[in-house]
């Protein structure tokens, strides 16, 4: 096999956008993509040497799990040892140090795809706090080879015309599952190999052709790699997390790769661009670049109750590279070589896997165990289980339901899509209650049913919304999540069941209209016109049923869930808060009120109505009202609802959303016990 410099620079641009998509780096919303690139070159080069070896005649299995024991564990080894000296060294906190230790043993066994499709979603922010995240990969492409190279030293030896023929009916096999998956069971579909494998194949396709020698010549190669490296990094660009993937969307970013490898070269211009020398230097790096930059990033994460700074992440990002090159040159390189014998490295990766299933088994099944190794003393443990059971008991109290499983009769629920089920129960609880409530939105949403659920004694309740689903293409200017309802479809929803609904409450977060909305900071970049399409989107749905939009909520600075429990957490909360939220929420509101008068449809704040006080009222009676930075906590919805229950009755609600009887008492006077407790805090 010869060597290829532009390889290498095909790995520097997969491990530079999937680092820089982590990182959050505007313009890389579709850098996680680096991932499928990476895997078409092990398909490739996998495939290539165990072609060599069977051409020749000296394939051994034995051989093949040595070359990937040196290739990939001792590397993999160190970064888990040093990332598990940081994490007992005070930066995890005991429930951090379980999960991660659970994800220690999942990453030594190449499982740690499975155990994040059933622990996590890859997308969402609490993912970006566990240092072995990025291992799924790794699993993936493990998996795969345990069966690749039987199944081609068999093809070679019985059916060798048939190789190509086969590989590729997989390769379209796995892609059919993949984008069928992918909207209905998008975890499954992301982290499963089934919908992966034919990824590699597309590289072992290409090996079959060039069987590892120059790159396909002809009239048209320059062109052919030109447009590979187009459909690589517009991909890089232009997907994002809202696209069901992977699915049809992969392709760009697969054949891209598979067209470099087969057609670039050093003297066209795409194949010189990926030989120049930074290019290959940061190639050669890419293993132990993909392996470092995770735990960097989540430990950053964990240790800052305020997101850390795009400059953080791009300070870190940099550091990567003499880490790695350190790892490259005195681990990775050792190990790969003949001075350390077969013998040897089998025994030490049996040690190395062994101690990592043993401390991750240890430390990630017992509690006990994570907290004497976490930084806290039992003095924290009061406080600690105050933010532990925001964290916890936050599915929220108020889960998507399946309405063929909830009993008939019931009329107080939550969906998350919309299904023949739905439309039967809607119809049978109008003819059970009389016209009831329908709530709209986004995650907020969610919250806003949570409070009238708590707050009032409403009959009919029912609630249809999907985190970040929102009426409008947004930001990105692309299509809504695959997971949301359309517009359309919810518009027609309400049109099918006019007169059984006697209100349509919508609400939403007001910081996914600003250019800057993942940081919770300033009011740049401020889009008026999205309140303009709720309006639209709203007054479709008010000539089928009344419709009433509430504003936004307020929003604190910090994510509860990085609070110490070792620090005063009404100072962390305090000094956390950025008083200019305040305006930014308060230009949402102008904007949206603007917006419905002009549609001849109601607004009420329901900031106001909540009657909020922050950050005084995050913590009340010794207890988070929020579970994260934006959405409240059960508790929270407790003691807001009752409130905003109470202020839509004084609005002429009453009738649809009565108040429930000693609630708003009850949350009144936890409000004031706290104010009468204002310096006499948890700590």
């Amino acid at each position: 096999m010869i060597y290829r410099r532009e390889i290498d620079g095909l790995r520097t641009v997969a491990v530079g956008s999937v680092v820089l998509f982590h990182a959050g780096v505007p313009g890389f919303a579709g850098g996680f993509a680096g991932v499928d690139v990476f895997f078409v070159i092990s398909g490739y080069l996998i495939t290539v040497i165990l072609l060599k070896d069977l051409e020749a005649g000296r394939f051994s299995i034995v051989k093949f799990y040595e070359r990937r024991a040196r290739r990939i564990l001792p590397a993999l080894s160190l970064v888990v040892a040093v990332t598990t000296a940081f994490a007992v060294g005070g930066l995890m906190l005991p429930d951090q140090l379980t999960t991660y230790f659970r994800s220690v043993v999942a990453t030594a066994l190449f499982a740690a795809n499975f155990y994040f499709w059933r622990s996590i979603d890859y997308f969402s922010p609490s993912a970006e706090e566990n240092p072995l995240l990025h291992m799924w990969s790794l699993a993936v492409e493990e998996q795969f080879y345990i069966v690749f190279p039987i199944f081609l030293a068999l093809a070679w030896r019985y059916a060798r015309r048939s190789i190509g023929a086969v590989m590729a009916l997989t390769a379209v096999a796995s892609l059919a599952l993949a984008h069928y998956y992918a909207p209905i069971h998008a975890e499954a579909a992301f982290y499963f190999p089934v919908t992966r494998a034919w990824e590699l194949l597309a590289g072992a396709m290409i090996a079959m052709t060039l069987r590892g020698g120059e790159p396909a010549k002809g009239p048209f190669a320059t062109a052919m790699s030109l447009l590979g490296l187009a459909l690589v990094l517009v991909s890089i660009v232009i997907v994002d997390e809202s696209l069901p993937y992977p699915s049809l969307w992969t392709v760009p970013p697969v054949l891209g790769t598979a067209l470099l490898i087969r057609y670039a070269r050093p003297d066209d211009p795409a194949g010189w661009l990926l030989a120049l020398a930074p290019m290959v230097f940061i190639g050669q790096l890419s293993y132990s670049i993909y392996l470092w930059h995770q735990p960097l990033f989540a430990f950053a994460r964990i240790s800052s109750f305020e997101p850390p700074s795009l400059t953080t992440f791009l300070l870190l990002s940099a550091l990567t590279v003499p880490l790695s090159w350190l790892s490259w040159r005195f681990v990775e390189q050792p190990f790969r070589g003949r001075e350390v014998s077969r013998r040897s490295i089998f025994a030490l990766s049996g040690v190395s896997i062994a101690l990592m299933v043993g401390a991750g088994l240890w430390v990630g099944t017992s509690p006990d165990a994570a907290w004497r190794l976490s930084r806290l003393t039992e003095a924290d443990r009061p406080t600690f289980e105050v933010i532990e059971e925001t964290r916890r008991g936050d599915a929220f109290k108020a889960p998507a339901v399946d309405l063929a499983t909830l009993p008939e009769g019931q009329c107080v629920f939550r969906v998350d899509r919309i299904t023949p089920a739905l439309d039967r129960r809607l119809t049978d609880c109008a003819a059970a209650h009389g016209p009831g409530v329908l709530v709209l939105g986004d995650s907020h949403a969610n919250g806003l049913y949570a409070m009238l659920r708590e707050g009032s004694d409403a009959p009919f309740l029912a609630a249809l919304n999907q985190g970040g689903c929102i009426p409008y293409q947004g930001l990105t200017g692309g299509p809504l999540r695959h997971v949301c309802p359309s517009p359309q479809e919810i518009q027609a929803l309400v049109a099918r069941h006019a007169g059984e609904l006697g209100l349509v409450l919508y609400t939403q977060a007001f910081h996914i209209m600003h250019e800057d909305g993942e940081n919770l900071r300033g009011a740049e970049g401020f889009h008026p016109e999205f309140a303009g399409d709720v309006a639209a989107y709203l007054a479709g749905i008010a000539r089928h049923a009344p419709v009433l939009m509430l504003g936004p909520q307020g929003i604190l600075g910090g994510d509860i869930r990085r609070l110490a429990p070792d620090r005063d957490l009404a100072a962390q909360l305090r000094d956390s808060y950025d008083p200019s939220l305040d305006a930014v929420r308060e230009q949402a509101e102008a904007a949206f009120s603007a917006a419905m008068a002009q549609v001849g449809a109601p607004y009420l704040s329901k900031f106001e109505l909540m009657g909020q006080k922050l950050p005084e009222e995050a913590l009340v009676d010794g207890q988070l009202t929020y579970r994260d930075a934006t959405h409240l906590s059960w508790f929270g919805s407790k003691v807001f609802g009752a409130r905003l229950v109470r202020g839509l009755a004084e609005h002429g609600y009453g009738d649809l959303l009565p108040p429930r009887a000693g609630a708003a008492g009850a949350a009144d006077a936890a409000a004031a016990g706290t104010e009468a407790a204002a310096g006499d805090v948890i700590r």
